[in-house]
């Protein structure tokens, strides 16, 4: 159960990630456009094989699929968030918050709630038994 709770969790970073991947991914087209931009001589037989209009049509599919993943992040961040928000306790809530929206790792979770390892990962296990997640989210 635990594992399905936390990919659940987790599935926010993951579009965080495929955000970023996405954002790379759309900077090198755009530095590619530009590189034919400059290589195209005008010459009729040049060595350019992708045209101005297909590096543009590139572009916006992959604007348009980063238009998709912030969406999914949005949506995921507003459902993990409301299930966060509903366990009672303050501490709890504020590690998975940290952990799951905010990204820290483990040892900035250590650091930042001034806790051991162990306290840390107590605290983690009770917050996730409390979460009350169906199997069909």
């Amino acid at each position: 159960m635990y594992d399905d709770v936390k990919r659940y969790l987790n599935e926010y970073q993951v579009l965080q990630g495929k955000e970023i991947r996405k954002r790379r991914e759309i900077q090198q087209a755009r530095e590619d456009q530009t590189s034919v931009e400059l290589a195209m001589d005008g010459m009729p037989h040049g060595t350019v094989r992708k045209s101005l209009a297909d590096y543009a049509a590139e572009i916006d599919e992959l604007e348009a699929e980063l238009r998709e993943i912030i969406a999914a992040k949005f949506e995921a961040r507003r459902r993990i968030t409301w299930d966060i928000e509903q366990i009672p306790d303050s501490k709890e809530r504020d590690l998975l918050h940290r952990k799951y929206i905010g990204g820290e790792s483990w040892s900035q979770l250590e650091k930042s709630m001034d806790c051991s390892r162990a306290t840390v990962f107590r605290i983690f296990k009770e917050a996730l038994s409390k979460l009350g997640i169906s199997e069909t989210k």
